[in-house]
């Protein structure tokens, strides 16, 4: 059974016990972890302060002897060590101290992240559907301009006469012709008022 089961189980009286036995556990975590960054703090600064004495000698050529720059480090027991390792080494120490050990907290915190998942999701399924439901655009109707335009291009212009045809026509067959060209010529711009229709 995991321990946020057993949590369930516990009376108030204990869950009120084990929530200040995780406060303590956590402020020892946290004070630990304080005196571990001064003295990395220390040790860097003495490291530092080293550094600089060995380029300040090699720039007079002359070197530091070995055994005093051997680093101080404080022994820690098991338990100390455990208690370090559980809690994360902070690089910056304006960063805070990590995660709280709280299990209310925390369910608060995993169930806010849970709605905010299920809220994703459930924008996702929305913006697909939305999707869906969008109609593609209609063609375009043609207007009356378009249909003017397109009727200009298919009437039929006049036909020239060809000099060579006049001269072999009389007068009376001439009449006769511009007669049946005109009626040609308006049965063909009926049958294209049909189509247009």
């Amino acid at each position: 059974m995991n321990q946020y089961g057993l949590t369930e189980k516990l009376s108030e009286e204990q869950k009120r016990k084990l929530h200040e036995l995780h406060l303590i556990q956590q402020r020892e975590l946290s004070e630990l972890i304080r005196r571990h960054q001064e003295e990395q703090l220390m040790i860097f600064e003495q490291w530092k302060k080293e550094e600089q004495e060995t380029h300040n000698q090699s720039k007079n050529f002359s070197f530091k002897d070995d055994n005093n720059s051997i680093l101080n480090y404080k022994p820690y027991t098991l338990s100390q060590y455990k208690l370090l390792k559980l809690q994360p080494i902070l690089k910056n120490p304006g960063q805070g101290l990590g995660p709280t050990l709280s299990i209310e907290k925390w369910q608060q915190q995993k169930d806010k992240m849970d709605r905010m998942l299920e809220f994703a999701e459930h924008v996702k399924v929305e913006h697909r559907q939305f999707k869906q439901r969008i109609p593609k655009s209609e063609p375009k109707q043609v207007t009356v301009r378009q249909k003017g335009l397109e009727f200009a291009r298919n009437i039929l212009k006049p036909i020239a006469p060809s000099p060579m045809r006049k001269k072999s026509i009389s007068k009376n067959s001439v009449e006769n012709d511009e007669l049946i060209e005109y009626e040609l010529r308006n049965q063909l711009l009926k049958e294209q008022i049909g189509k247009m229709k």
